[in-house]
């Protein structure tokens, strides 16, 4: 995350890109990690879930509302 971090911090002054990144793996553990990341770089850790695009504002709500900490 923070390479995807870096591209789009670099790129701010001349238009940038217009994503919103998610990755998504294993951290050193192997237990699950996710983050997302804003155009501009800014990195988001989360402890359980991310949302992003154009439906993330209508998502984030039910989906803090249904998550708990070790869903299967």
């Amino acid at each position: 995350m923070r390479l995807v971090s870096s591209m789009l911090y670099e790129k701010r002054f001349t238009g940038g890109y217009m994503v919103e990144s998610v990755v998504a793996g294993r951290d050193k553990n192997n237990k699950p990690y996710v983050t997302s990341c804003d155009g501009l770089g800014a990195i988001s850790e989360v402890s359980g879930f991310t949302c992003s695009g154009t439906a993330s504002e209508y998502l984030t709500g039910p989906a803090e509302y249904y998550w708990k900490n070790d869903m299967t």
